[in-house]
Order: C-alpha cells, then structure tokens, then sequence
C-alpha cells in the first residue's frame, strides 16, 4: 500500500516522461531554494539533453552557473558558455567580469568554439600558466596563436615550444620567434655590458696613466662612450664608474695647472721691453698669438703622431683637437685679415691631420677583420687584408700601428706565394680551355665515351681553380653536362637494337664449345661493346646480358683428348647443320614467318658452322659449297624483307620532317612521339642504311624539340616580365606603409590606392605568387592598422578635451560665475557630447549650474570600472555588489544590445558633460575614469592589431 501512494504521489519533475518532467520544470521557481535545488539536480543528473537545457535555461544566477559547470556533462559546458554569456551581457558585463578564476576561465576558452567573444578580452589573463593551457589545447588556432603572444617568460615559452613543436607549426613559430627575441635582447646586454667593461679598464688606465698627451679630449670621449651604455651597468660598474670620472677629472685639473704655468713662464720671457704699445698692436699681438698657437697645436700634434702612433680608440680624441682648433682659427680670423704664408701653413697642418683621422677611423672599424686576416693564410685572406689596407691608405710620414706593421709583414710573405699560386691557376685554367674546346668537339660528333672521359678530365680541372676562377666556368660546364646527357639519352634510344643483338650473342656464347681463352676473348670483346653503347636504358635488358655473361663464363667442358676426334665430331656438326639448315629454308612460311628469329637462325646457323671447326679439309669441301647455296636462298628472302622495312622508314623520316616544319607546335610534338613508337615497331633491316636513315629522322626529331625549347623560353621570359613589375608593386607598396599618415583619410587613400593594384598582384602566377601576394596583403593589413590607430587618437583626445571642459565647468559651478570663452570645444566631440556641454553652459549663464552629489559621482564611477572590466577599490566593493544586484534584478535588457564601448561612452557623457563635480571629488575619481578609458579603447585596439597581423586573409 505504502508502495502504491509513493508511486501516486510523486513528484512530476521525478516522472519517467521526459515531457512531464519539462512542464513540471517551467513551474519551478528558481529564487526559491528549495526549487532552485531542484532545477540544480535535473541540470546534473537528468537523463534527457532538452531536460538539461531547460534547467540550465531557468538558472539565472551566474555565481551558480560558475560553480555548477564543473560537474555538468561535457555536452552541455557550450550551451553553459552561451547561457553565461547571455547573463554576463543582460548585466553590462562580459565573461571576464564574472569569472575571477582565470585556470577556470581558461578552460572554457580551450573548450569554446567561437574565438570572437574573447579575443579582446584575452590579454587581461595575467596568469602564464592559464596562457600556455590556451596555447596547447584551445581549439581554435587563433585563440591557440593569441595566448602564444601573451606569454613573455622563456620557462613559459620552452613548454610551449615542446609541445607545439610537432602539433601547431603557427604557434611554434610564434613562440621560439619571441624566445629568440627575447634571448638576442638579453644578448645584447651582456655584450653592452662586456663593452662598458672594456671602457672602465680604459678608464682606469687613462686615470694612471703618465701620458698627458690629449688627455682632456680622451676623457671626454670616454665619458661619452660610458654613458651611452651605462642604462645596462650594474650597480658596481656605475659605482667604479663615477669613482674613476673623479680620479680622471682631478688629474685633468693637475694636469692644466702644470700647463697654466709653464704658459706664464713661456708669456713672461717673451714679454717686449717697450711696454707702453698701443692698444691696437696689443690686440694684433693677441690675435697673432692665438693663430701661432693654434698652428703650433696642430704642428705639435702632428710631430707627436709622426714619433707614435696613435691608438684606434683615440679617433674621439683626435676628432676633439680638430674642431677646437678650427674654431679657435675661426674665431681669431674673424675681425682681421691673414696673411697666405700663415693661412696656408694653417690649411697643411689642418688637412694632414684630417686625412690621420680618416685612415685611424678606418683602422678602428676594421681593427677585429685585419687581426683575424693576419692569421689565416688563404689567397682569399690576402686579396682583403690587400682591399683593407688599400682603403685605410695609411698616410706617409706617420708612425705605423703595430697592427698595421702586423699586416705590412703579412703582406710581404704572401706576395711571393700568391704570385706563383696565380702562375698555377693561370695554367690550370689555359688546360681547362682547351679540355673544354676538345669536349665541345667530342659533342659534336656524338662520341659518348669520349665525351665522359673528356668531361670528367674537365670537371677535376675545375675543382682545382679557386672559387672565384670556377664561378667563371659553372655556366659552360652546366651547359656541357646537359648536352652530354641529351647525347645519352639518345644514344641509349639509339642503342637498344644492337644491344639486343649483344644479348643474342652473348647468350650464344653460353653453349659454345671453344677453348676456354678464346671464349674469354669473345667474351670481353662484345663486353667491351656494350660499354662503347653507354649502358643500356632497359635495366631488363641489361640483367639479360649481364645472366648471358655469367653463364658464358661457366665451366667449359672438358677438350676432346684427340685432335682427330675433334675434326670428326666437327664434321659431323657440320653436316648436321646444313641439313637441318636446308630443310628449314624449304619448309618455312614465308608469309607469316618471325624475320627477327630468321635473323637470328642466319647467325646462329654461321656462328655454329664457324664453332665446328677444324674440320678435315678434303671430307668438308663439299658440304661448304652446300652450305654457301643454302645460305645465299637465305639471304634473298632477308634482303627483301629488309627492303620493305625500309621504305616504311623512309616514309616515317619524311613524315617527321614535315612534322618539323609546320607551325603547329603541339601537333608536331604529339606527331614526332607517334613516330617513334612506329620507328620502334618496324622489322628488320640493313643496319647501314638503318643508321643513315636514323641520322635523318633524329635531326627532324631534334628540330621540333628544339622549337618547343624556343616556346618554353619565349613564355618563361615574358612570367619573369610580369613577376617583376608584379614585385615592383609590392616594393612601392611595402615604401608606402612605411609612411606616417598624419589623417584618416590620407591613410584611406593610400588604402584604396592598395586595393586597386591587388588585382594585377592575384594574377602572377607560380611559386612567388603566395609570397607575393602575403607581402601585399600584409601591406593592406599594416594600412588598416594606422587607421585604426589614428581613429583611436581621435578618440582619446576627445575625451581629454571633455575632460578640460567638465574642469571648466566644475569651476564656474564652485564659484557661481558664468564661464568663460576658453569652454569653446578646441576638438571635434561627438554630437550628443557636444550637446549636453551647450546645455550645460546655457545653465552657466541662467545661474543654475549646480553641483551634483558624491553618491553620484562614485556610482558613475563604478559603473564606469564595470563597463570596462577593471576592479573597483576595496572600499567601493560593497557599493560594486549592490549595483551589479540592482542591474541584475532590473534586467537591464536595453544595456545587453550595447557593446562595452557604447556603454562607456554613456557613462563617460554622463560623468563629463550631464553631471557637474567639485574639484575635490573629480580628483578622487579622475584616475579611475582614466584608467576605464584606456583600459577600453587602448585594449581593443590593441587586441584588434594582433589578431589582424596573425590572420590577415587575402583582401
């Protein structure tokens, strides 16, 4: 009984029919807990997918969804995606609002099928670990790439270089692209910081050493070179650095103390007796001091640069004496005139030692190379290190750097050797000329033998030129080896007959009963004519004759004891032969006889006659005479056989020069081929004649191939034509991109300027035509990149002008004053923004510009942080909640249809231009509403560039 009312009084959400559990399903209320609980266990545990959906349907809450979707059937997680995204929009939020666990939100990236939603939204996940599960597993390839440029760490990179290495070949490349950066970068540092070592060792020397000579002009190159590397310096080195600076600079002092006096000393004994000139000839006497001491500097350094040589890295101390000086002249010359003596002793000195610096830059730019040329030993080495010293030109009359006295002695010893190795190469290559003269004649006249032999003479002369020599002659011997192997081919077709009478031959030799020396002989003999044919294009045929061979070289049997039993057993083969001969030339069919097998009966019966041999000359006399007859009727029957076949290849050698002549190349072509298979199915016939008519049908044959030669080229000619101009566009494409388009529409010009040549770039065709037009749409690609970029100035910059304008209008509030003519829009604004800022200064003027509540400012400002998926402060996480509650509760259906961006943009008009702040609470909340900006506008253009650099498609 108890049984039976449990069954009566069960629950419909319980019953077995998948309908009634649905109608009982819509009647649950989801605010209930109870209920909800209900809707919950039919969500997990339902048997039916529309039951499932229903529940999942009736669960508003996302917080449940969150927790729910962990447990839910793998079927159901899209549908849970979707129905989260729907709850997220109805809230004025995205995905990325509600979802705090960045593991699990990537989880449903890897799992979610359409990229588009979280794309802009992917580079808020600041978790690398979530980033390379993106990177491995996501589904789709573009959200796989995106994370991949997310990730910055090389831990990260490596794991997603394993595992992508044989699976994703995009995300591969991606990542060990950015890890190579990223370890060329911290390359860079440690070379700039072993290079800002060097300097302070410099340093160091320069603050001890006792050479004072153009001490101030090496500090102050020095400090400059330091200071351009010292952003990579680590805390000792920047230590060690200014502790040296100082050491430097209180020598400098000393140093120009000690110089001060000795000028006084200098100054007092020089001093005239008559102290009383006028001022005039004390300034002459000052103006004609300064030119002497500029011109005994410069003589002074140039005698110090005669006695030693300077230093590679004194070029910026050298450099510095120059440009004094020359300004110290310049300066003197002003007021008064120069006499040509002392001008020209000036322009001397002043060019000798710009020509010293000349030559020590160029020594120090190619110090590393002259170091590393003098200790090879190559004629490659010696023709640069030659090339560089002729550039350096280093001027006479001046102390040789060690380096260069180095290079000087190089050069000395490799003089003798490199003129004999000349002599060699010069005579190796008057050899090579002649060996390639002598092969174009073997060529010629279609000796193949002699033109491998001649051909492999020619290629181990090349090998011993050296590469430059052997760049001269990789044209001709590439031309050569085509020939030869043309020659080849035809030969081999050429060849195929005689080499099957080789093989009948050779198969002959395989039951002949000689001495086994002779054997031998006529072994080698036909062995050594196959080898003259070129080898055999059949690998059959060749197996035929190398079997025959083996066979041929068997055991002979065993020489008859007598030579008397030798001749009798000749004798009686002989007569057995003609006999068999006579009855098969009486009986045969000549009608439907196999004339190859008559030809070779023919020598087969001769070679055997030859075999039976000695014979006793009076008993074979007369069998001789019988056999001669036999073979004469033979004969007859072959000969005219042979000269039907040949008239039949007369007449294909005639069609074949016809075909040679006609202007329909691919008739030609089609008919030359038809011919030689026929040429190939003709019987016999004389092989003299056969060869003159051969000569004749291949010539014919070379000159239709040669025409469609002449057509491929003509039409590779004029593709090379069109892929150049077709490149030449890319080029000036790839120029135009380069620019910095200061207006949308400048861009948009040169953007549709780009679209209409696409077409002529989609018409070359090809291997290039890929690369070609990739370059160009990552042209077009990189355009829309700027004008995206340009249209988001636009942007920002309208809001900064909203933003001085709300601080005009905070002030004119404050004070109760009208405003002033400075609130006139300096930046196009929007028409509704511009709107509420009329409105807001006809208020001004009515006195009714009020000021609104903090409450408002704060609740604008969260929904500003809201819209843009930023975090509100600690203190304004309650106030957050309560909002958000208030959205969800009111079911803002309105706000759904309204992208982030349009969201904003309401509440920024609302903040900026419909509500007016005081001062002290506008600075409270300005940072945050500056971050929403950026975070909004900044990140989506961002976003946008990426994705559209990873998967521009053709336009």
């Amino acid at each position: 009984m108890a049984n039976f009312l449990s069954k009566l009084f069960k629950p419909k959400w319980q019953n077995k029919s998948a309908e009634v559990r649905l109608e009982a399903l819509q009647q649950l209320d989801p605010h209930n807990n109870e209920q909800r609980e209900i809707i919950e266990s039919l969500l997990l545990n339902d048997e039916n997918p529309s039951v499932r959906q229903a529940a999942l349907s009736k669960t508003s809450d996302p917080a449940r969804v969150i927790v729910l979707y962990a447990k839910l059937n793998n079927a159901d997680k899209p549908a849970a995606v979707e129905h989260l995204t729907k709850l997220s929009e109805s809230l004025g939020l995205s995905l990325f609002d509600l979802i705090e666990d960045k593991t699990f939100l990537a989880q449903i990236i890897m799992a979610t099928e359409s990229p588009d939603e979280f794309l802009n939204s992917l580079a808020r996940i600041q978790d690398e670990e979530a980033l390379i599960l993106i990177a491995q597993q996501a589904k789709l390839s573009r959200l796989r790439q995106a994370a991949t440029e997310l990730i910055e760490s090389e831990e990260c990179l490596d794991k997603v270089i394993e595992t992508a290495r044989s699976k994703d070949k995009k995300v591969f490349q991606i990542a060990k692209s950015k890890l190579s950066h990223i370890r060329e970068h911290k390359k860079q540092v440690e070379q700039q910081k072993l290079q800002l070592s060097g300097l302070l060792a410099n340093l160091k020397e320069l603050a001890n050493t006792d050479d004072t000579n153009l001490y101030s002009a090496k500090l102050d190159s020095l400090k400059q070179r330091c200071n351009a590397l010292i952003e990579v310096a680590s805390n000792d080195q920047v230590s060690s650095y200014q502790s040296l600076v100082i050491d430097c600079e209180k020598r400098l002092q000393a140093i120009q103390v000690e110089e001060a006096k000795i000028a006084s000393v200098s100054a007092e004994t020089k001093q005239p007796e008559d102290q009383e000139s006028p001022s005039s000839d004390i300034s002459l006497e000052q103006q004609d001091s300064e030119l002497i001491a500029t011109i005994n500097t410069l003589e002074d350094t140039l005698s110090q640069l005669s006695e030693r040589a300077a230093a590679p890295q004194d070029t910026s101390a050298i450099d510095a004496i120059i440009k004094t000086q020359e300004t110290r002249w310049i300066e003197s010359t002003k007021e008064e005139a120069v006499d040509k003596e002392t001008e020209k002793s000036y322009k001397q000195k002043m060019s000798a030692l710009r020509q010293y610096l000349s030559a020590l830059q160029k020594l120090s730019q190619q110090q590393a190379r002259i170091e590393s040329l003098t200790q090879q030993s190559s004629y490659e080495a010696y023709k640069e290190l030659k090339s560089i010293l002729d550039k350096v030109s280093w001027p006479d009359n001046f102390a040789l750097p060690a380096l260069l006295i180095t290079a000087s002695e190089v050069m000395a010893k490799s003089e003798e050797h490199e003129q004999a190795k000349e002599q060699e190469q010069s005579k190796i290559e008057a050899e090579l000329n002649q060996s390639l003269t002598a092969l174009d004649k073997l060529l010629d006249e279609k000796q193949l033998n002699a033109s491998k032999q001649k051909i492999q003479q020619v290629r181990k002369l090349h090998k011993k030129l050296t590469k430059k020599r052997q760049n001269h002659y990789t044209s001709a011997l590439k031309l050569r080896s085509d020939q030869l192997n043309e020659l080849r081919d035809w030969q081999g077709f050429a060849a195929s007959p005689e080499q099957e009478r080789l093989c009948e031959s050779m198969e002959a030799l395989i039951d002949k009963h000689i001495d086994p020396q002779e054997k031998s002989a006529q072994i080698k003999q036909l062995q050594e004519r196959w080898k003259s044919l070129g080898g055999a294009q059949d690998p059959a045929l060749w197996q035929r004759f190398s079997n025959a061979a083996e066979a041929a070289f068997a055991p002979c049997a065993e020489y008859y004891s007598e030579q008397g039993e030798l001749k009798k057993a000749n004798l009686e083969k002989r007569k057995k032969l003609a006999a068999e001969l006579a009855e098969f030339v009486e009986q045969i069919n000549w009608e439907t006889v196999d004339w190859k097998a008559v030809e070779k009966i023919n020598r087969q019966a001769r070679n055997e006659w030859r075999e039976a041999h000695p014979v006793d000359r009076r008993h074979g006399r007369g069998l001789q005479e019988q056999f001669n007859q036999t073979l004469a009727k033979l004969n007859d029957k072959i000969d005219a056989e042979r000269g039907q076949n040949l008239a039949i290849k007369q007449d294909i050698v005639s069609r074949a020069q016809a075909f040679a002549e006609s202007e329909e190349l691919s008739t030609a072509m089609q008919g030359a081929k038809d011919l030689q298979s026929e040429w190939q199915k003709v019987g016999i016939t004389e092989h003299k004649k056969d060869r003159v008519l051969w000569k004749e049908f291949r010539a014919a044959c070379d000159k239709i191939f040669a025409q469609r030669d002449a057509q491929r080229n003509k039409a590779k000619q004029e593709h090379d034509e069109k892929l150049a101009q077709t490149e030449e566009i890319v080029n000036e494409a790839e120029q135009t991109v380069k620019q910095t388009f200061s207006s949308v529409k400048d861009a948009e010009t040169s953007l549709a300027s780009l679209r209409s040549n696409l077409k002529q770039v989609t018409n070359v065709n090809g291997k290039k035509r890929t690369e070609l037009l990739d370059r160009y749409n990552a042209c077009i690609e990189a355009l829309k990149h700027q004008i995206k970029q340009l249209d988001f100035e636009r942007i920002l910059a309208q809001w900064n002008e909203a933003q001085r304008k709300a601080d005009i209008l905070a002030i004119a509030a404050e004070n109760k004053e009208e405003i002033d003519a400075n609130f006139a829009s300096t930046v196009e604004l929007s028409k509704r923004l511009e709107e509420r800022f009329q409105a807001r200064a006809k208020a001004s003027k009515a006195q009714k510009l009020t000021i609104s509540d903090d409450d408002l400012a704060q609740e604008l400002c969260i929904r500003c942080e809201i819209a843009a998926g930023l975090e509100s402060p600690a203190s304004a996480q309650e106030r957050r909640m309560q909002l958000q509650v208030t959205r969800l509760s009111e079911g803002l259906s309105g706000a759904a249809s309204l992208s982030r961006e349009e969201q904003l943009e309401q509440l920024l008009i609302a903040w900026f231009a419909e509500n007016v702040f005081d001062t002290k609470t506008r600075e409270i909340y300005t940072n945050r509403i500056d971050a929403c900006i950026k975070q909004v506008f900044g990140a989506a253009q961002l976003a946008s560039q990426k994705l559209a650099s990873e998967t521009a498609e053709p336009a």
